[in-house]
């Protein structure tokens, strides 16, 4: 459900705008999820404080529901085609390709990769995967309509665009989940001042991305500039935080989660309105929900990993060290994927 009403917005708005107001819009959305983020707690905290305890959970039901009458009431009425037949057995199968996927690299850093549960279930979730994208691309061959549009990969800008977008969206969790365990670990730093780390990124996210996005939609070419700008200073935020020891200073954190205040807004207005610049109509939703997809499980992934190279180091410092390093390879790597995009391919 959450899923279906986060990328719903990035496939109709190229169905309600013009192709330069694209970025624009996407950063209205990228706000208007920063606010959300930024109100939610504030809301539910404010109903709890006052004895209304079930009014701050059931206000996250509440408010979607209100916001579903108005798209019902707003949205213009679309034809569809109904020569599309829904993919049942595809869509049955990838439910289940999904959980074992999340299953294995959730067990991952308590198992390790010599058990044979985990060994067990990468052979399956290959197999499974495999045979999926093969049955998806014949579908596709036959003139038929996957539910998984496999063939894209074929495209390479499109597969670079979704591996970049991965490379600048996978930091999420591990800084999160690390930063305020290296505060505390490294730098004996108190609970207020680990609680404000966000607070760059959070106000960023809300300021940044409608003038980003006006900006990447001028011209062609700052689209490209956009996708370039993510990944930098993605990559820019963490190389402080490779040098971490105990005698650092709890500004490099607030540093990189405001360089990833910066990187986001760059992302979020140019990596999909670029990538959907390679699709067709018939191809839209389900290639914008395969790039939302990618940036998902990208960070379970990175999550993973993170808590392996942790929990080989038996030094606290080295083992934050590791993983604020792998986040900023993965970050370069998604620099290098960049560069051999071919910003004249993304044509409007």
């Amino acid at each position: 459900m959450i899923g279906t009403y986060l990328n719903g917005p990035y496939v109709i708005v190229k169905f309600l705008t013009d192709q330069e107001n694209v970025p624009k819009d996407m950063g209205l959305f990228g706000t208007a999820m920063a606010v959300g983020t930024l109100l939610g707690p504030i809301i539910a905290g404010f109903f709890a404080d006052r004895g209304s305890l079930a009014l701050a959970v059931n206000i996250t039901a509440i408010l979607p529901f209100v916001g579903a009458i108005l798209i019902l009431i707003a949205m213009p009425k679309m034809a569809g085609n109904t020569s599309i037949k829904f993919d049942g057995l595809a869509a049955a199968i990838m439910p289940i390709a999904v959980i074992l996927f999340v299953f294995i690299f959730d067990r991952l850093p308590e198992l390790g990769w010599t058990n044979p549960i985990i060994l067990v279930g990468l052979l399956a979730l290959i197999l499974l995967f495999g045979w999926l994208f093969y049955y998806e691309n014949r579908k596709h061959k036959r003139g038929e309509t996957p539910l998984i549009p496999v063939h894209l990969f074929k495209d390479k800008n499109f597969t670079a665009l979704i591996l970049v977008g991965i490379a600048c969206f996978c930091y999420l969790t591990p800084l999160l989940s690390y930063s305020s365990t290296a505060a505390y670990e490294l730098l004996n730093a108190n609970s207020q001042i680990v609680g404000l780390f966000p607070l760059p990124r959070t106000i960023l996210t809300i300021l940044l991305p409608v003038a980003v996005g006006a900006w990447a939609g001028k011209k062609q070419s700052n689209l490209w500039k956009s996708i370039l700008m993510a990944t930098v200073t993605m990559t820019i935020a963490f190389i402080p935080l490779m040098f971490l020891s105990t005698s650092s200073s709890v500004l490099l954190f607030f540093f990189t989660f405001a360089m990833c205040g910066i990187s986001e807004p760059f992302r979020a207005v140019s990596i999909t309105p670029a990538a959907q610049q390679n699709l067709s109509s018939e191809e839209l939703a389900a290639g914008t929900a395969l790039i939302n997809f990618g940036n998902s499980l990208s960070s379970v992934i990175s999550a993973s990993f993170a808590t392996y190279l942790y929990g080989i180091s038996n030094n606290p410092a080295t083992g934050f060290r590791l993983v604020f390093t792998m986040l900023t390879v993965i970050a370069f790597a998604g620099i290098i994927i960049t560069l051999f995009i071919n910003p004249k391919k993304q044509h409007a």
